[in-house]
């Protein structure tokens, strides 16, 4: 198997939990998975609702997403702290 970002022979780097074989470049680091498909593009149906948001909805979705991230890095943060007791 070839890197696919430069090409070179990738070396065998363990199972995904599926059981799929992992691959790794050794010269450029990039990491792929045996018979892992593409991510799927978006369907018409999506690309058009995310370009029909009006700038306030855009903000808003941004808002939450923003949140949610801050969210989970406390979380993560606080198990952290936990688990190093």
């Amino acid at each position: 198997m070839k890197c696919p970002k430069c090409q070179k022979p990738m070396h065998k780097n363990g199972t995904t939990t599926a059981g799929k074989q992992r691959y790794a470049c050794r010269k450029c680091g990039v990491g792929v998975t045996q018979g892992k498909t593409p991510p799927r593009p978006l369907s018409e149906l999506q690309a058009n609702y995310y370009q029909r948001l009006t700038p306030e909805q855009k903000a808003a979705r941004q808002a939450r997403n923003t949140e949610l991230q801050r969210q989970r890095r406390a979380k993560a943060k606080q198990q952290d702290e936990t688990s190093g007791e």
